[in-house]
């Protein structure tokens, strides 16, 4: 048991650090707390981990990695549960919102037209809509003790690795 969950605090850990070693490059800045795109990370990381434990040996093995998974995010299973039905609906909606965008982009290109800018910047506003979602349907489902856990963890621990890269200009 102990050593499935040391992997799965390993790959966390090595999720973060790799996320972290960014932040320290030059023209990057903090995303703000809350940022829909500290969210997209967070659920992507939890995708992952969901990925380590199906790939578990056996359903015990599994249950340990969900058990120290939990741990980790300071919450219960139960509502390690409820933020996995949550990642799986959030990242499902933004998958079919980017195959959406994909088509029309196709649809435009195939026409011999350049794609209407509105309409990306209109994808985008769903995308963010679509996090922003999430993150409310993570905190209107889990315990108030689960989801301040989660909130505190996702907006200081977590988002302290993820930047956002500075647009840079050409001279």
């Amino acid at each position: 048991m102990s050593v499935y969950c040391s992997r799965l605090s390993l790959t966390i850990m090595a999720l973060a650090g790799c996320v972290g070693a960014f932040a320290q490059q030059a023209g990057r800045a903090a995303l703000p707390p809350d940022d829909p795109e500290v969210y997209f990370g967070f659920f992507s990381l939890r995708q992952g981990i969901q990925k380590h434990i199906v790939a578990a040996k056996d359903a015990s093995a599994g249950a340990a990695l969900e058990r120290a998974a939990a741990r980790h995010f300071n919450v219960s299973e139960s509502d390690f549960a409820i933020v996995g039905l949550v990642t799986n609906s959030t990242l499902g909606a933004l998958s079919a919102l980017g195959q959406e965008a994909r088509a029309y982009v196709a649809q435009e290109r195939t026409a011999g037209r350049t794609p209407d800018p509105g309409r990306a910047a209109a994808f985008h506003e769903r995308r963010l809509a679509l996090l922003r979602e999430g993150a409310g349907a993570l905190q209107k489902s889990m315990s108030p003790a689960g989801w301040g856990a989660l909130h505190s963890y996702i907006n200081d621990r977590y988002r302290s690795h993820i930047v956002r890269r500075e647009p840079t200009h050409a001279k």
